[in-house]
C-alpha cells in the first residue's frame, strides 16, 4: 500500500510540471518515524489551494476527480501516519509522508 501512495503522489508531482522539470525524493529517519519527502518543480499550489487539498473533490486538474490525494491521506492517517502538503521554496511543491518507525498497528 506505500508503494501505491507514492505511485499515486510521484504521479501527481510529475503532472504538475507539464512534461519539464525534476522530482525529488528524499528520506528523513528519526528515532521514531520516517518521512518520505516528494519535491517537484512545477507551477506549486496557491495558499488557498494548499489549504483546499484536505478537500475531497479538491483538484487542480483538468478531468481530475479529486479524490486521489483526499484518499491517499486517509490511507496514510489510517496508519497513524500524516501526510502533508507544503510550497517548496520558489517553485514547486512538496508532500510528506509521515510514518512510525518498525510500523505501527492500524487503528
Amino acid at each position: 500500500m506505500l508503494r501505491e501512495t507514492l505511485i499515486n503522489v510521484t504521479r501527481n508531482a510529475a503532472e504538475a510540471m507539464d512534461g519539464a522539470g525534476e522530482i525529488t525524493v528524499e528520506t528523513v529517519l528519526a528515532a521514531d518515524r520516517f518521512e518520505i519527502r516528494i519535491l517537484d518543480h512545477g507551477t506549486g499550489l496557491s495558499e488557498d489551494n494548499l489549504r483546499r487539498t484536505r478537500t475531497p473533490g479538491f483538484t487542480t486538474k483538468p478531468g481530475g476527480s479529486g479524490f486521489g490525494l483526499f484518499l491517499t491521506r486517509r490511507f496514510v492517517e489510517s496508519y497513524g501516519g500524516r501526510l502533508t502538503v507544503s510550497p517548496a521554496g520558489d517553485r514547486g511543491t512538496v508532500l510528506s509522508v509521515g510514518l512510525l518507525r518498525g510500523g505501527s498497528e492500524r487503528r
